[in-house]
């Protein structure tokens, strides 16, 4: 698959997982993703993405995983991750990220896998 992910998707107020690892994609990931749905899985590795992680991935507190490596995607890693007591897995190595690790991440009590 190649192209842009349209916004739109981020508003799907059913939506438990999103896996678009291993294909053309490209662009920024819609700033509202997580912020109307149901997410627990979150996988867009090894594409072309730019930008930031949303910032509301976590919103309803039910997500599980941040799969997000070998991209382009630059900027910090959201603070709200560091909030969100159901990780278990966050993989966000081989990007462009810089800036401060949220202090959250260190006292999650689930997560099992970090990866940066």
């Amino acid at each position: 698959l190649s192209g842009e992910v349209p916004y739109t998707i981020g508003r799907l107020p059913k939506l438990i997982q999103f896996r678009v690892f291993s294909n053309n994609l490209y662009g920024e990931l819609p700033p509202d993703f997580g912020r109307y749905s149901m997410l627990e899985s979150f996988e867009v590795s090894s594409n072309r993405f730019t930008g930031r992680l949303p910032e509301y991935l976590c919103a309803n507190g039910m997500l599980l995983g941040v799969v997000a490596q070998e991209n382009n995607l630059a900027s910090e890693l959201p603070n709200s991750l560091g909030n969100c007591t159901s990780l278990l897995i966050v993989r966000v190595h081989n990007n462009r990220l810089s800036g401060n690790i949220p202090i959250g991440l260190w006292t999650l009590s689930k997560l099992t896998t970090l990866m940066i």
